[in-house]
C-alpha cells in the first residue's frame, strides 16, 4: 500500500498529466465559437449537397465524438457527426435484413422509387452477378456501401471548390480547404492582431497560434426502424433496453471487413447516440482518469485503415464497462484504482484477444478479421505465408499487451519520479506514442511490411500463452536492428 507521502505524489502527477496533456490550450472565445460556426457552416453545406444530388438530402444532423462527450483533449481540432439520410427514412422505404451477424444488416430497397440509387444495387454491380437467378434473390439490395460514400465525399468536394463561402466568428473565420481521405478540412485563420501563444511539448516553447487545422468527420447513417427488435437480441444487455427506447440506434455506412466478403454486403448497427449519453452523464472523475489514460496510450494520433490497435474507442469501451458495467465504480475522486482496474481490463482483452463490444456483448470490438503487420524482415522460423502468420499476429498484439503493461508499471507509486523529473517521465510515453504511428504507416504503405489478416475463428483457440518471451524479445530486437526503435523497457512483464 502506498504511503501518504506516496499517495499525494502520485496524484500530483496525474493532475499535472491532465494540466499538460488533457486540458484545451484555447482561449475561451475560440472554445464558444467555433464549435456553433462549423454547424452553421455544415448547415449550408449539407442543403448544397442535397441540392446538388438528391440522395445526399439529410434529414438530421446528430453530434457524436469526444468533444461532444467531454472528454475532448488538445485543441478543437476534430469534431464528429452522424448525417440521417432523408430517402432512407420515408417510411416503408427499406427492408431490413439479417447481415452475417445479429449486428450487421443488410438492406433491401422497398419501393420502385430507385432511379437514382440504381449504381448502388447489387444486380448493377460488375461480374458474375448478373444471372437471373442472382437477380431475383438479391433484387434491390444494396452492395457495399464505399460507391456510396465515395459519391458523398466526391459531391461535398464539387461543393466545397464551386462555392466559396466561409463562416465569420468571433475571433476569426471558418475556411474549407481541399477534401482529404473522406474528412471535411477546415482552417481557422485567427485575424490579425496580438497572436496566441501556447506551449509547444516537442519544442518546450511558446510557439504562435495563427491558424488551426480542423477536420470534421461526417458518418452516413439512417434511423433503425425497428430498435425493439435490436434490444432483444442476446447480446444486447437488458438493462439498457429503456435507453435504447429512448434514443434508438442506427445503421451506418460501415461494411463488413473486405477480407470477411458477404454479399450484398452488411451495413452496420451503430449506438452511438446512447454512448454519447453515457460518456455525457460519466462522472467528472472518471473522464480525468479517461482523458489521463488518452493521452498517454493515444493522444491526437489517428490511426488510420483496419489494423488492429488501441484506439480511443477500445479506451472508451473499456471505461463504459468501469463504470456502467457489472461492477459499476463508484469512485468520486482522483486515485490511481480506476486508472490500474481499466488497464487490467484492457490486458485482461489484449490477453484472450476480444473485448466485447458494451452495446453487442457477442461481437468483439476488433471485428471479424482481425488485421497486423507482417514486417519483411522476418527470422528463421518466421515467414510470411502469404501475411497468414499466426504467430507474426499474436506478436503484434502481445506488443500492444506490453504497452498497457508498461503504462501501468510507470504510474505505479514506486516509479513516480520527483518533481523535477516529471517531463522526463512522461517523454518515454511520447516516445512510444511516436513509435506505434511509424510502425502503423509502415504497414499502411506496404513497403516495409504485408498486410497480415486472421480471422477471429482462426484465433480461437489462441491467447498471447502462445506467444513466448523469447520470440517477443527477438521481435522487440529486429525492430531496433530495422528500424532504430529501442523498445527494450517492453521486455519486461509488470504485475501489480
Amino acid at each position: 500500500m502506498a504511503s501518504d507521502s506516496e499517495d499525494t505524489r502520485q496524484r500530483a502527477f496525474l493532475r499535472y498529466i491532465h494540466r499538460h496533456r488533457c486540458e484545451i490550450p484555447m482561449n475561451e472565445a475560440d472554445k464558444l465559437t467555433i464549435e456553433p460556426g462549423i454547424r452553421q457552416m455544415l448547415g449550408h453545406l449539407i442543403q448544397k449537397v442535397g441540392e446538388k444530388n438528391p440522395i445526399f438530402k439529410i434529414s438530421d444532423i446528430i453530434s457524436s465524438g469526444s468533444f461532444y462527450e467531454g472528454t475532448k483533449i488538445g485543441n478543437f481540432d476534430e469534431f464528429d457527426f452522424m448525417v440521417i439520410l432523408k430517402i432512407f427514412s420515408e417510411p416503408d422505404r427499406i427492408n431490413i435484413q439479417k447481415g452475417c451477424s445479429d449486428w450487421y444488416t443488410k438492406l433491401q430497397l422497398k419501393t420502385d422509387q430507385k432511379e437514382n440509387l440504381q449504381p448502388y444495387m447489387c444486380y448493377c454491380a460488375s461480374g458474375n452477378v448478373d444471372t437471373e437467378t442472382y437477380h431475383n434473390r438479391y433484387e434491390n439490395y444494396f452492395r457495399n456501401p464505399k460507391d456510396l460514400i465515395s459519391c458523398f465525399w466526391n459531391t461535398i468536394s464539387e461543393v466545397t471548390e464551386s462555392d466559396s463561402f466561409h463562416v465569420e466568428i468571433l475571433e476569426g473565420t471558418l475556411i474549407p480547404t481541399k477534401i482529404e481521405k473522406e474528412k471535411l478540412p477546415l482552417v481557422y485563420v485567427k485575424r490579425s492582431g496580438v497572436s496566441e501563444m501556447k506551449y509547444d511539448k516537442y519544442s518546450r516553447t511558446l510557439v504562435k497560434v495563427e491558424r488551426t487545422h480542423i477536420g470534421v468527420d461526417l458518418m452516413m447513417a439512417l434511423e433503425h426502424p425497428n430498435p425493439t427488435a435490436v434490444g432483444d437480441l442476446s447480446g444486447f444487455p437488458s438493462e439498457f433496453q429503456d435507453l435504447l427506447l429512448k434514443y434508438g440506434c442506427h445503421i451506418i455506412t460501415k461494411s463488413c471487413h473486405v477480407n470477411h466478403s458477404p454479399h450484398p454486403s452488411c451495413w452496420f448497427i451503430s449506438f452511438a447516440r446512447m454512448e454519447l449519453e453515457l460518456m455525457k452523464n460519466m462522472d467528472e472523475h472518471h473522464k480525468y482518469c479517461y482523458k489521463i489514460l488518452k493521452a498517454l496510450l493515444i493522444e491526437e494520433i489517428n490511426l488510420s485503415g483496419k489494423c488492429m490497435n488501441l484506439s480511443s474507442y477500445v479506451l472508451k469501451t473499456a471505461f463504459l464497462f468501469h463504470v456502467y458495467g457489472d461492477n459499476k465504480c463508484t469512485h468520486s475522486r482522483l486515485d490511481i484504482s480506476c486508472i490500474n482496474s481499466v488497464l487490467d481490463y484492457m490486458s485482461s482483452c489484449f490477453h484472450k484477444i476480444r473485448i466485447p463490444c458494451f452495446f453487442a456483448r457477442d461481437m468483439n470490438v476488433w471485428g471479424h478479421v482481425l488485421e497486423f503487420p507482417c514486417f519483411k524482415w522476418g527470422w528463421p522460423g518466421l515467414s510470411l505465408i502469404g501475411g497468414r502468420n499466426q504467430k507474426f499476429a499474436l506478436l503484434w498484439i502481445k506488443f500492444w499487451y506490453r504497452i498497457v503493461q508498461f503504462v501501468k508499471s510507470t504510474l505505479s507509486e514506486e516509479k513516480i519520479p520527483e518533481m523535477g523529473s516529471w517531463i522526463f517521465a512522461t517523454e518515454k510515453f511520447d516516445y512510444t506514442k511516436r513509435t506505434i504511428y511509424y510502425l502503423i504507416n509502415r504497414y499502411l504503405s506496404n513497403e516495409e511490411a504485408v498486410k497480415g489478416a486472421l480471422t477471429i475463428q482462426e484465433l480461437a483457440e489462441v491467447n498471447l500463452d502462445s506467444c513466448s518471451d523469447e520470440d517477443f524479445a527477438t521481435y522487440i530486437k529486429e525492430l531496433q536492428n530495422n528500424y532504430n526503435i529501442k523498445l527494450d523497457f517492453l521486455l519486461t512483464e509488470n504485475r501489480h
